[in-house]
């Protein structure tokens, strides 16, 4: 939880015109710094600049001597390049609270007075106060922001018109030695420390160091508050990205990059909150009749064993997901007639021969989707309801994404018949009408309830999208709101082989209305891009934290009214924690989310403080929010108030041991 001198951003929209009065002089500042890289080529899209008009303050002398000024925001607060110092955002000490076994991080800033070379920034170990205890700066990871030209604020519908616009904006989160700044030009460090999950709860303190071309120029004091909490672990929550095992197309750009261990990816996965992976095997098991006309599964040595063996090794709480994308019934139906019962037989042979491997190999089964989106094509929605039955014979648990879309095609001649044999429904969220005409979402509620159906979302965010409170709401506190019957969200996709993380303007297949679908930038050493995560995905840890924190507590709420029955002081603290989590989900004001009045594909839009224009160019400026009331800081408080209830369980429970 970042408690660290934070500034006092405006976030209403509705009072964003009283930033222009702060809007003072700064005019000699340039719209277009000379530093920024030309843009790629982009078509028709505009870009736009964001600008910050805040009047630098003025610098100590000690500020002045070393060539930079020091200043901190919160991580949801985006640095640009050319942001400047506030005034009340000065860094002079930085500090968050976490959990055992948590990442936590803090951010900060530096901002040049002159050219400067080799700048770079290291953390040291952090001592517990009086005591041997430590967390050494292994577990301290310094990222430095990296920026890139990205889509924003895209529309898909036709009233209002598309705005095709992008912006030169925080992107990357990369592990540099070091960076060189030009004058007036800003860097943003992102520091995440790791509590060891055996650490004594206590304050730890440390120092961040900035160095200039190998001189120690300035100190920050780093303050780690390790609370006494254990987080559940979310075995019941599936969170993650759509991951290919390989490049879809050797062709494709993704196939340019040095080879990324699976095991790798999932590591990265895990360590970044997610829960599971949903995996897209390009070439699954063969299939093939020996001499006596079985069916034979060659698993060994597949695509399809070395992610079910990665998946395994990476230790996530829930189970895969396995996306199928038809290639099953591709190859069975190259043996048999898709009509006949011997498909049925061969295809049902070849699931008990995956899931016989899945218990033999000690693998958490898939649940598996037999096809991609199958409700947006026209020929294998006859097969699915008989595929899925043949999953679930096998003993598998069985999902469909899309699936109350499209209704215009046929669906109520065949959707009543996959019903039975169908676990998860996966669909896009929306509180009103998609353009694939999905019903609008308490529609989609009530089939999923009424049909004893767990319920998923999917693409409700789009991986790399930049929109840091979005990615922590949607994947934290949205499951306890307008969200609560949800149990998983994916994301398409982790890295994507159509197009290259470099240039988001870049149209994904041939889809002009469509950015670039990257989650991480692969390691790329050769071109000296050490790759690393969106910030996005730094945020999904945070709002899968955030829903580690809800869980927890609703677990102790629980086991007050099973195992504490009669104690009263653990009902109190029961019925105040309920009371707690209320008052919490009630404080977000969805008047003026974009999601809610313009339903989309995203369905997640933030949006600028302000848009204007400056020397005849198109600008943004203030913060880019996600409006739901919400400031990053409101998310760290409400953080602090449920882990306070925690604690307060602890005490109240080991009390009534006594």
């Amino acid at each position: 939880m970042n408690s660290t001198c934070q500034p006092k951003h405006l976030v209403l929209l509705g009072i964003a015109a009283l930033l222009s009065a702060q809007i003072i002089g700064a005019q000699g500042r340039p719209v277009k710094p000379d530093w920024r890289p030309a843009p790629p080529e982009h078509g028709d899209w505009t870009e736009r600049y964001f600008v910050d008009d805040a009047v630098v303050p003025e610098p100590a002398a000690e500020e002045k001597d070393r060539g930079f000024m020091l200043y901190s925001r919160h991580y949801t607060s985006l640095i640009f390049d050319n942001s400047v110092p506030h005034g009340d955002d000065k860094a002079e000490r930085l500090s968050c609270r976490a959990s055992l076994g948590e990442y936590e991080s803090v951010t900060f800033a530096v901002y040049a007075l002159r050219d400067l070379s080799a700048i770079s920034v290291r953390a040291g170990d952090l001592q517990k106060a009086g005591g041997a205890q430590r967390i050494p700066a292994s577990r301290i990871k310094v990222q430095v922001v990296e920026h890139q030209h990205k889509r924003i604020a895209e529309r898909v519908q036709k009233h209002p018109p598309p705005r095709r616009e992008f912006v030169y904006m925080p992107s990357w989160l990369f592990e540099r030695e070091q960076i060189d700044l030009h004058a007036t030009q800003s860097a943003w460090f992102w520091i995440t420390i790791q509590v060891p999950a055996d650490a004594e709860p206590g304050t730890y303190t440390g120092n961040v160091t900035v160095s200039v071309g190998g001189r120690d120029q300035a100190s920050l004091p780093l303050e780690v508050k390790v609370l006494p909490i254990r987080l559940a672990e979310l075995h019941g929550y599936h969170i993650g990205y759509y991951l290919r095992t390989k490049a879809e197309r050797p062709t494709s750009t993704q196939a340019k990059f040095p080879p990324w261990p699976l095991e790798d990816r999932f590591a990265e996965l895990k360590a970044y909150g997610s829960t599971t992976v949903s995996i897209i095997v390009h070439i699954l098991p063969e299939a093939r009749l020996d001499a006596q006309g079985k069916l034979q599964v060659e698993i060994i040595g597949s695509e399809f064993e070395h992610a079910m063996e990665a998946y395994k090794n990476t230790n996530f709480p829930a189970p895969p997901g396995l996306s199928l994308g038809g290639r099953v019934m591709n190859q069975i139906s190259q043996l048999a007639d898709r009509r006949s019962i011997a498909y049925s037989e061969y295809y049902l042979s070849y699931m008990q021969q995956l899931k016989a491997e899945c218990d033999r190999r000690g693998w958490q089964p898939p649940i598996i989707n037999p096809m991609d989106e199958v409700t947006s094509h026209n020929w294998p929605r006859t097969y699915i309801a008989r595929n899925l039955r043949l999953i679930k014979q096998a003993g598998f648990y069985t999902e469909l994404n899309h699936y109350l879309a499209y209704p215009h095609n046929n669906a109520e001649m065949w959707r009543p018949a996959t019903l039975p044999f169908l676990d998860v429904i996966n669909l896009i969220y929306s509180t009103g009408m998609t353009r694939q005409r999905q019903a609008p979402w308490k529609d989609c509620v009530k089939i999923a309830n009424e049909n004893g159906k767990t319920l998923w979302i999917y693409n409700s965010l789009q991986p790399g999208s930049v929109q840091p409170n979005s990615w922590r709401f949607w994947n934290g506190w949205f499951m306890r709101s307008f969200g609560k019957d949800v149990t998983g969200i994916l994301y398409y996709v982790f890295t994507d082989p159509h197009t290259h993380p470099g240039n988001n303007l870049q149209d994904f297949r041939g889809d002009r209305d469509s950015e670039t679908l990257h989650a991480w930038y692969p390691p790329d050493p050769d071109n000296g891009m050490p790759g690393g995560p969106a910030i996005d995905v730094a945020c999904l840890r945070e709002g899968v934290d955030d829903l580690r924190y809800i869980v927890t507590l609703e677990h102790l709420i629980r086991d007050a009214r099973d195992i504490y029955e009669n104690s009263r002081p653990v009902n109190q603290v029961a019925n105040e924690a309920q009371e707690v989590l209320k008052s919490i989900v009630d404080s977000f004001d969805f008047s003026n989310a974009q999601h809610i009045k313009i339903p989309t594909n995203g369905t997640c839009d933030s949006e600028w403080l302000e848009r204007g224009e400056r020397d005849g160019l198109p600008t943004v400026s203030g913060d880019y929010v996600y409006v739901n009331g919400w400031t990053g800081a409101d998310y760290d408080r409400a953080r602090q108030r449920v882990a306070d209830q925690i604690l307060k369980f602890h005490r109240v429970i080991a009390e009534s041991k006594k």
